[in-house]
C-alpha cells in the first residue's frame, strides 16, 4: 500500500484530496496546525469528515522540525505539501514576510530528507494567484500577496526538487466549489435567493475559473495514480471559465430548474476592480455540471 503525507488535511481540497486517495488504496497520513478540540464551525466538520483510516498528526506546523521526524519514521512514497500560511490571503493584509518565513524556513531539509528516505514524488498545490500561471492573462504576474509568496515557494521547491533529483508534481488549484467550502460568494447568493432577496453582483467583469470539486479530484487523481515519475508534471485543472456575471447567470439558471423558481441578481458594474481581471487555467466550452452535483451542492449552501 502506497504511503502519503499531506499538509493542511483540514482544508476545503485538502479534506477532498485525502479522502479520493484513500479509496484508491493508498496509506494516508495528515497534519493539523492545531489540536483537533480547537477548531470550529466548517474546518471541523471537514475533519470530522475524513475517513477514519487516515492517520492524523495534529498540533504539527507545515514546515517544523517535528515534520522532519515523521517522514524518517515514516518513509513516506508520496510527500503532498499543501498546506500554507493563508491568513487575510485574499486582501491587502496578508503578510507577505511571515508567509515566506512560515512556509519555507525548512524546505530544502525536508525535500533532503524525503530524497534520502525513498520518497518518490514531491507534490506541491499551487495557486492560479501565482506569478506565470493561468493562460489568456493581461499580466503574468502574481495577483495578490499571497500569491506572491505562493511563487517563491515553488521556486524554491523546484530548485532543491532538482537539486536532490526528487521528482515534483504541481496542482495548479483555481477556484474550486463543492460541499465543504467555505461561506463565500456562492452562498451568499444562493442564500439570498432562499430567503426571496436579490444578491448584488459587485465585481461582475472578473474572469475566474470555477472547477466543481469533484472535477478538481478527478484530475489530480489521474495523475497520482499512474507510475511515471518525470522530473516535472504541472496539472493545470479547469472548469467554467467565464466572467463572474456569467458564472452567477449558470447558478441561477440550474438553481431554479432544480427548487422550481424564479430568482434574479442585480448587477453593480460600479465597483473599482484592483485584483487582475482575468486568471484561467482553461478555456473549456463543453464543461458541465451534473443535476445531481447540483442538488447537492445548493442542499449543501443551504444548510451550511
Amino acid at each position: 500500500m502506497k504511503k502519503i503525507i499531506i499538509t493542511g488535511i483540514s482544508s476545503f481540497t485538502g479534506m477532498w484530496f485525502a479522502n479520493a486517495l484513500i479509496k484508491k488504496n493508498f496509506k494516508v497520513y495528515g497534519t493539523l496546525t492545531k489540536r483537533k478540540h480547537q477548531y470550529k464551525n466548517i474546518v471541523l466538520k471537514r475533519i470530522v469528515n475524513l475517513n477514519k483510516k487516515i492517520k492524523i498528526f495534529d498540533k504539527l506546523d507545515y514546515n517544523s522540525t517535528n515534520l522532519t521526524k515523521i517522514i524518517i519514521k515514516y518513509k513516506f512514497e508520496y510527500f503532498h505539501y499543501h498546506g500554507f500560511y493563508t491568513k487575510d490571503y485574499n486582501n491587502s493584509n496578508f503578510k507577505f514576510y511571515k508567509a515566506n518565513f512560515i512556509n519555507n524556513y525548512n524546505i530544502e531539509r525536508i525535500i533532503k530528507l524525503l530524497k534520502e528516505n525513498n520518497c518518490k514524488r514531491f507534490i506541491y498545490t499551487g495557486s492560479i494567484f501565482e506569478k506565470k500561471e493561468g493562460i489568456y492573462n493581461e499580466s503574468n504576474d502574481a495577483i495578490s500577496y499571497y500569491g506572491l509568496s505562493k511563487s517563491v515557494t515553488f521556486s524554491l521547491i523546484k530548485l532543491y526538487c532538482k537539486k536532490y533529483k526528487l521528482p515534483l508534481m504541481k496542482i495548479v488549484i483555481p477556484n474550486p466549489f463543492g460541499e465543504f467550502e467555505n461561506k463565500k460568494f456562492n452562498f451568499y447568493i444562493v442564500n439570498k435567493w432562499k430567503n426571496n432577496e436579490i444578491p448584488k453582483i459587485s465585481f461582475p467583469n472578473y474572469i475566474r475559473d470555477n472547477i466543481y470539486i469533484k472535477d478538481l479530484i478527478k484530475y489530480y487523481i489521474l495523475e497520482i495514480c499512474k507510475n511515471e515519475f518525470r522530473s516535472f508534471i504541472k496539472i493545470i485543472p479547469s472548469g467554467y471559465s467565464c466572467s463572474n456575471e456569467i458564472f452567477t447567470n449558470i447558478l441561477k439558471k440550474n438553481y431554479e430548474h432544480i427548487r422550481n423558481k424564479k430568482v434574479n441578481i442585480n448587477i453593480d458594474k460600479s465597483a473599482e476592480y484592483k485584483m487582475l481581471i482575468k486568471r484561467i487555467n482553461g478555456n473549456d466550452k463543453l464543461y458541465k455540471l451534473k443535476k445531481n452535483d447540483w442538488i447537492n451542492y445548493f442542499q449543501y449552501l443551504e444548510t451550511l
